[in-house]
């Protein structure tokens, strides 16, 4: 889905100033260091080193997603 999009939660200027969709790429590199993908982001977590942690929660997030993307090969 589109970022920043989510109504009454106050997101960050640098992820407003993004823009753009969600991928699972973006979402792998933003849960493994939120301030070094998104410079000015308030995520306050040091973010997840385990590949597989963030698979999962990757997978847990689409699974609430109307139209799911396609899992990469």
């Amino acid at each position: 889905r589109k970022r920043a999009t989510t109504v009454g939660y106050n997101y960050s200027k640098a992820l407003k100033k993004m823009g753009g969709k969600w991928g699972f790429s973006d979402m792998d590199k933003f849960l493994l260091k939120p301030r070094n993908f998104l410079p000015g982001t308030k995520m306050s977590f040091r973010g997840i080193k385990s590949a597989s942690d963030r698979a999962a929660i990757i997978m847990y997030l689409r699974s609430f997603a109307e139209i799911p993307l396609t899992l990469p090969k």
